[in-house]
Order: structure tokens, then sequence, then C-alpha cells
């Protein structure tokens, strides 16, 4: 499916249109078949930073499809929930490196009031 930037779009819709799994972890949806990481879903709170950031937590499974999209190359498609809960479509990304320094996740920590953090992911627009 062909998203379209800036324009809003249900859940259903987003899993349905990259054939991705309803799986936790949620911010890192795979696809059915071959389980690539096609799309980051990112709640603003959580996620203040997005769309060029991602900050994945401690979590097992979250360290996992952390460091799995890290390894994989290509574009994901990036969405963010924002006012209202609703899902805006931001584009394609392409992650541009990670950081697991102690003092920018402190930063981050703040400001996304959040603590445990297991590193961070930028992302760059690619189209």
């Amino acid at each position: 499916m062909n998203f379209t930037k800036s324009r809003t779009y249900k859940w259903h819709e987003i899993l349905d249109g990259l054939e991705a799994v309803n799986a936790p972890p949620y911010y890192l949806l795979r696809h059915r078949v071959t389980q690539k990481v096609v799309a980051a879903c990112l709640v603003i709170g959580v996620n203040p930073r997005a769309p060029y950031e991602i900050i994945p937590a401690k979590g097992p499974l979250i360290r996992r499809w952390a460091d799995a999209f890290c390894k994989q190359r290509g574009t994901l498609d990036v969405f963010v929930q924002e006012a209202g809960g609703q899902w805006y479509y931001r584009g394609q990304f392409r992650l541009a490196g990670e950081s697991s320094d102690a003092n920018e996740l402190k930063l981050r920590a703040l400001q996304a009031n959040r603590r445990n953090l297991y590193k961070i992911l930028f992302l760059e627009e690619v189209r």
C-alpha cells in the first residue's frame, strides 16, 4: 500500500497495508512472512523527537527488535501517534545511526519522562 504523507490512518489500515503482525513490540512492525521490520509506530509522548528518533526501552523483546532493525538495510514507513490518538504517516526513513551514550540517554529520559532506555536510533527521511 502507498501511504500519503501527513494523512491519518487507523491501526488496522496500517497493519493491513504493510501486511504486518499485530504483536509486541508495537513500535516496530514486522512483515507477516519475512519478519523484516517494515514500519515504526511512535507515540509522540514516548518518543518526543519522532519521527527522527526512536528511543527503545530495555525490555528483552524491545531490545531484540531494535537490534534487528539496526542490522537490516533499507527503509521503513514511519507513523507518529499525535493529538487525539491519530496515526499520522510521516514518510519513509532509514537508520542514520545509533547511540548508547549515557549522557544522551539521560537527556532523552528527562525529555520523555522515561527510565530504562536502551539506546537512541537516529532516522533520516529518504522521501
